[in-house]
């Protein structure tokens, strides 16, 4: 972890997150570069890509011409600096992102395979989709 919670100390300093925006990876419902089976109440960390996600930023990112260029580690927050805030909304939008929301929707609880279900373990939550996202 970068500095244990030296993250939540500044954030706190700084007054909280009020809104925390999400967007969920197509294929393995990985959010803010956190993969399939990251801890619930992580931190903010250097962490590995998953392949999967990779792929995914493949197609997010057209500039990147093969997996060889999408970076393998990435920055994030962590899932539980993320439920912190006061406010977590999750976007799906695009045909793409039908399997992710079918996925989120399926359960009713944080589920550590899908990161992206960390929405139903917060009172102020709401997953916004659009119609090509609809399952």
């Amino acid at each position: 972890m970068l500095g244990d919670n030296l993250d939540l100390d500044r954030i706190e300093a700084a007054g909280g997150i009020d809104t925390f925006l999400l967007a969920s990876g197509a294929s393995d419902c990985h959010v803010a570069f956190l993969p399939p089976g990251s801890a619930r109440k992580g931190r903010t960390a250097v962490v590995e890509l998953a392949e999967s996600t990779r792929r995914d930023n493949l197609v997010t990112f057209p500039e990147f011409r093969s997996l060889d260029e999408v970076p393998r580690e990435g920055v994030s927050v962590g899932l539980g600096t993320i439920t912190r805030a006061r406010a977590l909304r999750i976007v799906l939008h695009g045909r793409e992102k039908r399997t992710a929301a079918s996925r989120i929707l399926a359960h009713d609880g944080f589920e550590r395979g899908w990161p992206a279900t960390v929405v139903h373990d917060h009172p102020d939550a709401e997953i916004w989709l659009d119609r090509e996202a609809l399952p």
